[in-house]
């Protein structure tokens, strides 16, 4: 992220963009972007160096040409934006706005007319969760950089032991141990532990169709996109198994597996890497999803065994879909 963040501010009101360039100001972000329509936004991205890329999007519901959210959608499709935040401003907060918003990428909003210090904690919120992600990354591409290192001169160390040598996930041995620590971690806390079972619909076909080399393409776009859409350090993408993926999420309860459920099922929907032998015509997902409050009578095991059970009945009701194991 850049030393002086950048933020993209889409606001048809000339007197309101005004008022923001002078808030954001104040609060130490300096020259934000000004644009009135979704379609100028476009236009602009035309032209974008990198940058220029924005950090956060502050975008209302109500524009010219195609609204906020839709404007969220398209933007949300297009690698610039992939993983920049927006906040959506509305005056509509009813349900179905909402809603939309959060479905489509959103990762806040705010009510108009809005207060200065909220609007500017949202902001500052946003910024850092995103700086802690981009810092996770880089951690992340270290230690891949390391792996190719480790390679190159022949060396065995225990970190490569713990890394699936295809997709770049965390494996099933880097992963029983995690589950074993988040678990001990959320019981002396007594805080929610959350995991989602993944797995992608139809791959034998998959493979039996395109071969086993696409296949292995396919499973390191997914386990790409997967690891993208996390949004904390102690977030963990795991491959479980051939082409299952364990998404390990401390302090996350049932509407925030949901939430994340929905998220990776869509953007890998939305990648729409062919496969003929599905009713969908591309590679979809199955999500099953289980939280728990840790006890000293239970174990992750079963917190795994209950996910497990979600992710059958979404395969069996039909794929491309998710499902929660209610206690």
């Amino acid at each position: 992220m850049h030393s002086n963040p950048r933020i993209l501010v889409v606001e048809d009101s000339a007197s309101v963009q005004a008022y923001l360039g002078a808030l954001l100001q104040h609060a130490g972000y300096h020259d934000p972007i000004m644009k009135q329509s979704i379609e100028e936004v476009l236009e602009w991205l035309q032209d974008l160096t990198p940058e220029q890329t924005p950090d956060l999007v502050l975008t209302d519901v109500h524009l010219p040409g195609k609204d906020g959210i839709e404007g969220l959608r398209i933007l949300k499709e297009t690698p610039v934006f992939f993983e920049v935040p927006f906040i959506v401003m509305t005056a509509d907060d009813s349900d179905d706005i909402v809603g939309r918003a959060f479905k489509e990428g959103a990762m806040d909003f705010v009510r108009k007319p809005f207060r200065n210090v909220e609007l500017v904690a949202r902001i500052g919120a946003a910024l850092q969760l995103k700086s802690q992600i981009e810092r996770r990354r880089d951690r992340e591409r270290e230690l891949l950089e390391l792996i190719e290192q480790m390679e190159t001169a022949n060396i065995d160390l225990g970190v490569k032991s713990r890394m699936d040598y295809l997709t770049g996930a965390a494996n099933r041995l880097a992963l029983d141990d995690y589950l074993a620590r988040a678990w001990n971690e959320s019981l002396a806390q007594g805080t929610v532990l959350g995991v989602l079972m993944i797995d992608l619909d139809y791959f034998k076909k998959f493979n039996d169709h395109y071969g086993h080399r696409a296949g292995d393409e396919a499973l390191k776009k997914v386990a790409g996109v997967l690891d993208a859409s996390l949004r904390r350090p102690g977030d963990l993408t795991a491959r479980y198994g051939g082409e299952e993926f364990t998404l390990v999420l401390p302090g996350t309860g049932e509407s925030g597996l949901h939430s994340v459920a929905e998220r990776v099922r869509s953007r890998v929907y939305k990648l729409a890497i062919p496969n003929e032998g599905s009713p969908h015509t591309v590679v979809t997902l199955s999500i099953g999803g289980a939280c728990e409050i840790p006890t000293p009578s239970s174990s992750w095991t079963s917190l795994i065994s209950r996910a497990d059970e979600a992710l059958y009945r979404a395969k069996s009701d039909g794929r491309n879909r998710y499902a929660y194991h209610k206690t």
